[in-house]
């Protein structure tokens, strides 16, 4: 007779999280001297040069668990392009340590949920950042550090979720071009020093609440043409509270909405100089422009803010000091407009056209009427009321060629106090 033993029972091992975790995997290229990551999840990438090595020489850590992924030196290998892919987990973070220089290219895809990217060093191709596809719904923080050094292109390409960028200083020599989706994206300038883009700037950050904000007493300097786009949604341009100032070589555009929704939107800025054209696009809301310092437009200066109860103010505060090589163009909408114009030297021509104010509304424009100084204009005004009531003032105010003003149906007033019309 045959005895039967009892199974042998198993002893289950129970690992922590970490212990079980696949760390972050490597590819090396020989070819064009590319390294492509693969991040695992959680995993915080720090990548840092290999000190007493030529450019390229690169160590990348996983700090979680302490393991290099990669180590330069040790494989004689120089990274030339840097990609890092996070895309198939959940978290993820990486940051370029100060000492780190790239030759090449740095492309960073983004994961599924939160990524953070923190750049200080230097990396001589383009940078390029792409949040996690659709339906995932990503938050990211991307920082540029003010000793970054770009030598190409920083493309931002935002997720649907809620994302912070902070532009902290540093130099990008091509163009700087960020892109949000739906949801709340913020975007924070000259926290700690200037930044220098040498080619264009363009902010089109989506549908969705909206915020761009200045940090610290510092300039954003762009080579070319600056350009900001908002969607549907409140948007908020907001240069002012602490004393950051915006340069552009070219054109300065804003565009805070569309005619198809109904939303508030607002540009506050101390200092804002273009060498060419400055343009403000307003929606189908209520649009407020203040400047409390200095506005400068090389060439024209156009206002077009659309419906809704709207407002352009060039000297909140009157403190400002502000230049117009040529035109100063104001279009109104429907709803109620107020215009302030005050220490102004215009090159050519004034024209503003006042809404159709609604019943209870007011229009309004006033030229000279707060400190410090007059406006000046060696061309053309022409000022033309909507069709409800409307004042009209003009004080402290020369006029190079002819004074025209147009009343509309409703009950206007004029009040022309220390002007002269050559």
């Amino acid at each position: 007779m045959n005895s039967i033993s009892p199974a042998r029972r198993q002893i289950l091992n129970v690992l922590s999280l970490e212990d079980r975790a696949t760390p972050a995997s490597a590819v090396y290229t020989a070819a064009t001297q590319t390294l492509t990551i693969t991040a695992a999840e959680g995993d915080r990438l720090v990548v840092a040069a290999v000190a007493k090595q030529p450019v390229g020489y690169i160590t990348l850590t996983e700090t979680q668990a302490a393991v290099n992924v990669f180590k330069g030196d040790a494989t004689n290998q120089g990274v030339r392009n840097l990609i890092v892919k996070f895309g198939s987990v959940q978290n993820g973070d990486f940051l370029l340590d100060s000492s780190a220089k790239l030759g090449g290219n740095l492309t960073i895809v983004g994961a599924k949920s939160t990524q953070s990217v923190t750049l200080f060093g230097t990396v001589g191709g383009n940078v390029t950042y792409t949040a996690a596809p659709a339906p995932a719904t990503t938050s990211d923080q991307f920082n540029v550090e003010p000793t970054t050094v770009i030598g190409g292109n920083l493309s931002l390409n935002l997720g649907k979720g809620s994302n912070t960028t902070r532009l902290k200083g540093g130099t990008i020599r091509g163009n700087l071009t960020l892109v949000g989706l739906s949801g709340t994206d913020r975007v924070e300038i000259t926290d700690s020093a200037d930044i220098n883009v040498g080619m264009a700037a363009s902010f089109n950050l989506g549908d969705g609440t909206n915020t761009v904000i200045g940090l610290g007493t510092h300039l954003m300097r762009v080579g070319g043409n600056f350009n900001y786009m908002g969607g549907t949604g409140n948007d908020t341009f907001n240069l002012d509270s602490s004393g950051a100032g915006l340069t552009a070589g070219i054109d300065a555009r804003f565009v805070l909405g569309t005619p198809l929704a109904y939303d508030s939107n607002a540009v506050s800025i101390e200092l804002l100089s273009a060498n060419r054209n400055i343009a403000f696009i307003g929606g189908a809301g209520l649009d407020t422009i203040e400047s409390s310092g200095l506005l400068s437009a090389g060439g024209n200066l156009t206002a077009n803010l659309g419906n809704g109860d709207n407002s352009f103010n060039s000297n909140q505060g009157g403190i400002g000091t502000n230049t117009i090589g040529s035109n100063f163009t104001y279009v109104g909408g429907m709803n109620g407009d107020t215009v302030l114009l005050d220490n102004t030297t215009i090159g050519r021509n004034v024209s503003v056209a006042l809404g159709d104010a609604v019943a209870g509304a007011n229009s309004s424009f006033a030229a000279g009427t707060q400190a410090p100084g007059p406006v000046t204009v060696y061309g053309n005004v022409k000022i033309v009321d909507g069709p409800k009531d409307s004042g009209i003032f003009l004080q402290r105010m020369f006029v190079g060629g002819s004074l025209t003003v147009l009343g509309g149906s409703g009950n206007d007033n004029l009040i022309v106090d220390d002007t002269q019309v050559a």
